[in-house]
């Protein structure tokens, strides 16, 4: 007994001096040798060895031993390392190269997706293909780390509140320790270390077996969502797919999660798979939507590419796209064949595990150099036509992708100074003047905002339907100067509700006779957000119409079918008593505020209204 807790404790002063010792390196190397040594790859390079071999030698000791732990260390961290070094001359200045994210992703997928491998061929099995091995290590990785990750939040919260509470009797010595330049990182090494030690002594009792029953239990749900969604498409049709990145990048997130939840419910073994009709029903089902989840994911990124050309961004969205992809159609096509279909998706899942390692390697090798094809492609693009000036992101080009980018500035340069490409020389010269992006894009960004309030105007005013005092038609340009009144959030949400193939959807309405009136008072109403109405009040302040609140007005207004008995001159306009405090030639009263702020009135300055 007294040996297991010698063992114990070494365990534990090795683990936490470890995790001291690396977090005084990065620092070290981040914040000493950053600043004086010119050189910054070498410094990534450094800082890369360190947190990797680090992170990889906590998390495999508790499995493998010190020896064993330190070879699978070495063996992950100094080729992930030398990889992300050698992406790192894509850029001269490393700050873009890190801002995008990408490169430390797969950084980081090439770190830790190779560990439940290695620790299976260190380990007395030695077999780095056994899924069931592979299961069990990559899950128990995940809540370790997890777990040992909460201690950190924990023993940080327990640092600032002792320091708070210290400082109630004019004790600082932990803010004053805390400031003290590396003490932060190693106390954050040192707590980490320390609780992957005592995690890994209590591996029988922490185990990743609760976490994935709870999640196999979210099959049946994403599958009635998938489900709902699928049948949907047909119906919706499919223009939220070309929306931007964004639905695609859904999609993907919806088939990650999807797979992850399948994973779960197969289990490392057959013994271990889901057994209830439900379960194996639900898990085979969502296995072959997967392959529809990830077609339509991919085909949004295609055409995404299509129209706009490549992109670092797009590229990964494409790439990811096909991993998706080609889980679906594992998943999908071995769901369909029946048999031992869960074995086979499980033998199917180590290959698909190291296809991703080897585009993460891929993506930082100038075989996959997403900054090289983005640039080559812009610039093809805009050479031949199918990208105008104002959609050229010459910023991207010049700041934003590296060494690719600037070569592609020289020959955007050199285009310039043809006549076919007038416009050219005015852009890039502002290009050279502005520090920013949102300086460089100002005009043109507000440009584009007014041309599209401006369609919005044409296509409300064209659209809504106008209902007033008698029989009178309202002419166009004071229908257009009411809806001009709105604010942008208003016109926006009246544009997309406002849709001439749908009834009682909104409805613009004069309060005053226009011939009397030249700027008659006027509610627009529509119905919006949760189907809900929304009235804006308009009226004639200071040569503009301006949107004034309504809520008070609203008195039953609360459906559509109010909407329609306007529609259908079931209404009448009655006049509404303010009081209100006059001050020499203006009178002051509190209108009721839009719907955003109902719980603050609004004090407006009205003359002689």
């Amino acid at each position: 007994m007294s040996d297991q807790i010698e063992n114990t404790i070494k365990m534990r002063l090795f683990l936490s001096f470890l995790g001291g010792v690396s977090g005084f390196l990065i620092w070290f190397f981040a914040d000493v040798l950053g600043d004086n040594v010119q050189n910054k790859h070498l410094i990534m390079f450094a800082i890369s060895v360190t947190g990797s071999f680090a992170g990889v030698m906590l998390i495999s000791v508790g499995p493998l031993g010190i020896r064993r732990a330190l070879r699978v260390a070495v063996i992950v961290s100094l080729p992930a390392s030398l990889l992300l070094l050698w992406a790192g001359f894509r850029f001269a200045e490393l700050g873009a190269f890190f801002n995008s994210g990408q490169p430390v992703l797969a950084f980081g997928v090439i770190v830790s997706v190779p560990l439940p491998f290695l620790i299976a061929v260190y380990s007395e099995r030695k077999i780095w293909n056994d899924f069931e091995v592979l299961f069990d290590q990559a899950w128990d990785i995940v809540v370790r780390y997890g777990a040992a990750w909460i201690f950190v939040g924990v023993f940080w919260g327990v640092v600032f509140l002792s320091d708070a509470l210290l400082r109630i009797v004019g004790i600082d010595i932990i803010k004053q320790l805390l400031r003290i330049d590396g003490v932060p990182p190693v106390l954050t090494g040192l707590a980490l270390g320390m609780a992957i030690a005592v995690v890994d002594e209590l591996s029988d009792y922490i185990s990743p077996f609760l976490v994935l029953r709870l999640l196999r239990l979210l099959i049946p749900l994403v599958l009635i969502v998938v489900l709902v969604f699928l049948v949907a498409v047909p119906i919706k049709g499919l223009s939220g797919l070309f929306t931007g990145l964004s639905a695609a990048s859904i999609l993907m997130a919806i088939t990650a999660g999807a797979v992850t939840l399948i994973t779960t419910g197969l289990g490392q073994n057959k013994d271990c798979a889901v057994t209830s009709p439900i379960m194996v029903v639900s898990a085979r089902i969502l296995s072959v939507l997967v392959m529809i989840l990830a077609g339509l994911a991919a085909y949004a990124v295609w055409v995404r590419i299509a129209q706009y050309g490549l992109t670092p961004a797009r590229i990964l969205a494409a790439l990811i796209a096909a991993l998706g992809v080609a889980y679906g159609v594992v998943y999908g096509v071995l769901a369909l064949l029946g048999g031992d279909w869960m074995a086979r998706i499980r033998t199917g899942n180590v290959y698909l595990a190291i296809a991703l390692v080897v585009i993460s390697a891929l993506w930082l090798t100038p075989l996959l150099n997403p900054q090289r094809l983005s640039a080559n492609n812009q610039v093809a693009r805009f050479e031949a036509g199918k990208t105008a000036i104002d959609a050229l992101d010459l910023w991207a080009l010049d700041h934003e992708w590296g060494v690719a980018g600037q070569a592609a500035m020289q020959r955007i340069k050199v285009l310039g100074q043809q006549e076919e490409f007038a416009g050219l020389q005015e852009r890039l010269a502002k290009l050279e003047q502005t520090q920013s992006r949102y300086d460089f894009n100002r005009d043109q960004t507000a440009a584009v905002q007014v041309q599209n309030q401006t369609q919005q105007i044409e296509a409300i005013v064209n659209t809504i339907p106008v209902r007033g005092m008698g029989q009178t038609v309202v002419p166009k340009d004071v229908i257009k100067q009411a809806i001009q009144g709105l604010s942008r959030f208003s016109l926006n949400d009246l544009y997309r509700n406002c849709d001439e193939a749908s009834t009682a959807v909104c409805v613009l309405v004069f309060m005053e006779d226009v011939k009397a009136t030249p700027h008659p008072y006027a509610i627009v109403f529509w119905q919006g957000w949760r189907d809900g109405i929304t009235p804006r009040g308009l009226r004639f302040i200071n040569g503009k119409y301006v949107e004034v609140g309504t809520n008070s007005l609203l008195n039953g207004v609360a459906d559509a079918a109010s909407i329609q008995d306007i529609l259908e001159n079931k209404f009448e306009i009655v006049p509404v008593t303010v009081l209100g405090l006059r001050v020499k030639d203006q009178v002051l009263f509190i209108q009721p505020s839009p719907f955003w702020s109902l719980l603050r009135p609004e004090l407006l300055f009205l003359d002689g209204k």
